[in-house]
């Protein structure tokens, strides 16, 4: 899997991005909204690709993302 660098984007597009997969609104992505996400574009990602890319997005080892 490629890794997609947040340089790419601006961040306009990042929390556009954010906001879309945060499904409830809440201004934070739990590991379900991460879930989906992953889903929607990348529909073969496996559980345990899922687990290492949520860890990754949540460096505090908090139970939800916000967007910083």
């Amino acid at each position: 899997m490629d890794i997609i660098s947040t340089e790419d984007y601006s961040d306009r597009e990042l929390k556009l991005i954010f906001d879309f997969f945060d499904k409830d609104k809440d201004g934070l992505l739990s590991h379900s909204d991460v879930e989906r996400a992953f889903s929607e574009i990348l529909p073969l990602t496996s559980e345990e690709e899922l687990s290492s890319i949520f860890k990754v997005m949540q460096p505090n080892r908090e139970e939800r993302i916000d967007f910083r």
